[in-house]
C-alpha cells in the first residue's frame, strides 16, 4: 500500500511536466508501460486458478 501511494504521488507530480514535454505522446508513454507490464504478467506470473492455498508453495512457486 505504501509503495502504491508513493508511486501514485510521483506520477501525479510528474504528469503535468511530462504532458508539457511529450504533448500527446504521454499517452503512448503510459500505454507502453501498460503493454510492458501486461507482457510481464502474462509470461512470468504463474497461474493459480483452482489451486488450493495449501498446495501453492509446492505446486506453483517451486517451478520458479
Amino acid at each position: 500500500v505504501c509503495v502504491n501511494f508513493l508511486f501514485t504521488a510521483v506520477i501525479a507530480q510528474a504528469f503535468l511536466s511530462m504532458l508539457c514535454y511529450f504533448k500527446f505522446g504521454i499517452f503512448f508513454f503510459f500505454s507502453g508501460w501498460i503493454l510492458f507490464m501486461s507482457t510481464f504478467v502474462f509470461f512470468l506470473v504463474p497461474e493459480t486458478k483452482n489451486v488450493p492455498i495449501e498446495e501453492m508453495t509446492q505446486r506453483v512457486w517451486k517451478q520458479h
